[in-house]
């Protein structure tokens, strides 16, 4: 009886067919013959076998992935997907059984020795590990455009986010609903106690112009919420421009040695990373990893770990080490320094939007009006209701009905109230967001210096001997 392993790579039990499930058996095979080939190996007599590779972080079988110098890049994880590594694991043997089981070393083995495996390692890495983590990937955005929605969504209206964020205040609401309906029911049989109730006129006329200063409130926070986005991104853009003039650059088109810059380099990651992670979001982010990058970006500085650190510091040390870097010329110098005005043109939006809020007298007014407008609601649904259940098996009874509109038409308006406080502040909720930002702009660019250097190894020559040579300096001991 075949693994469930051996029959996912088959095809069989998925919850799909056609084109997806043909797809589905072409990265299968793909993947069992990359883990086949990280795990093939000659043994002592020169014939081919498997090898044990070393141990994973996650305790699976496999080579181990790291980037120059040993650093070990932490790499963003698919939300509702299992681990890719687990999936390869347990794809690699599988197809490993299949082969000891089979007579096909041979061809395999002919295989790994036709094909040159290592003509892009290491490139393009970081955006397929990006794109598979983003929020919204091509089959995400069909499922939120399909028609499946209208009945998908409708469980968020009970649980979801904001809905709970709201619970407390749609509680007490109903709460005092209810006892205005207790109020009005006892009142009305018995005539000592006087009726409580008020026209429906106040509320006709007041409820378009409640929705109005919602829709501003919402709108003006949206537009607060895109012009963080695009600040955000315009600097992780600027700063990846940074990387590539430092690292292509320089006075006679030769290519760089990546030694030169490394330390600029490794700068700006870190730069990247402490915004990300900690200074956009005013040190609030939910796991603590602010405290850990700005710890080591002040030790690159050579400063104390919990030193206060600002923007401008670190503008300044990249200045100075963008003024050791060697054989450029005026005008490239001044494209580097551009680059990072444009930088700290995004980043002054970005300190806008975190120190100045919507005006907060329109906040507070639009939030008192509505507190009243839905604490008075009830006493007029009272009398709105009034004759609602005659003729009925209800009547004679409590009108539940009134609080139960009151809270719908709560949690309408309170939700839309609450979307626009939380966007209003546009980095803390896309604090994972900013996070797989860093964890791209950091592979990214170790990419970007691995492929410099193999494009050096391509040349027949050394740059920084010829520039020695040709500048008549000694070369660095």
């Amino acid at each position: 009886r075949p693994s469930p392993g051996a029959m996912v790579l088959c095809g069989r039990g998925l919850p799909f067919g056609g084109r997806r499930r043909r797809r589905w058996r072409k990265c299968a095979a793909l993947l069992g013959a990359l883990a086949a080939a990280a795990a093939w190996a000659p043994d002592a007599n020169g014939s081919w076998a498997f090898a044990t590779a070393a141990p994973l972080p996650g305790g699976a079988a496999g080579p181990a992935h790291g980037r120059c110098k040993g650093a070990v890049v932490p790499r963003p994880r698919p939300r509702r997907l299992r681990s890719p590594m687990a999936a390869y694991e347990d794809l690699g043997s599988d197809f490993r059984q299949f082969l000891e089981q089979t007579d096909s070393s041979t061809y395999v083995r002919e295989f790994l020795e036709q094909t040159d495996s290592t003509a892009y390692v290491g490139v393009g890495r970081g955006e397929a590990e990006f794109s598979r983590s983003r929020d919204f990937d091509s089959e995400r955005w069909k499922k939120h455009a399909s028609l499946t929605r209208y009945g998908r969504e409708i469980i968020g209206l009970f649980f979801g986010t904001t809905t709970r964020r709201i619970l407390p205040i749609l509680a007490m609401l109903g709460i005092f609903a209810t006892l205005v309906e207790a109020y009005s029911y006892f009142a009305a049989r018995n005539y000592q106690l006087p009726e409580i109730n008020l026209p429906a006129a106040p509320f006709e006329l007041t409820a378009p112009l409640l929705g109005l200063l919602l829709v501003f409130r919402t709108n003006s926070s949206y537009e607060r919420f895109a012009a963080g986005s695009r600040a955000v991104h315009s600097i992780s853009g600027n700063l990846q421009d940074l990387l590539r003039q430092l690292l292509t650059w320089t006075s006679d088109g030769r290519p760089r040695a990546t030694s030169e810059v490394a330390h600029i380099c490794d700068l700006v990651v870190l730069y990247h990373r402490w915004l990300c992670t900690d200074y956009l979001l005013m040190g609030q982010h939910p796991e603590g990893k602010g405290k850990e990058s700005r710890a080591s970006l002040n030790r690159r500085l050579g400063r104390a770990d919990a030193a206060p650190l600002t923007p401008a510091l670190v503008h300044l040390a990249l200045s100075w080490e963008m003024n050791r870097v060697p054989y450029l010329e005026l005008p490239q110098r001044q494209g580097l320094e551009t680059t990072l005005v444009r930088v700290n043109a995004d980043l002054n939006v970005c300190c806008q939007l975190l120190r100045t809020p919507i005006p907060l007298a329109y906040t507070r007014s639009l939030l008192r009006f509505l507190n009243l407008w839905l604490t008075l609601l009830p006493f007029s649904l009272v009398r709105t209701f009034t004759d609602f259940n005659k003729g009925t098996w209800w009547e004679n009874q409590p009108l539940f009905v009134v609080p139960l509109t009151t809270c719908f038409i709560g949690l309408v308006f309170l939700s839309l109230e609450d979307i626009a406080v939380q966007i209003e502040e546009p980095f803390v909720v896309q604090s994972e967001k900013l996070e797989r930002l860093s964890s791209w702009f950091q592979m990214d660019a170790d990419e970007m210096r691995d492929l410099t250097g193999s494009l050096q190894a391509r040349e027949h020559y050394d740059p920084v001997q010829l520039r020695a040579a040709e500048y008549n300096e000694p070369l660095a001991p």
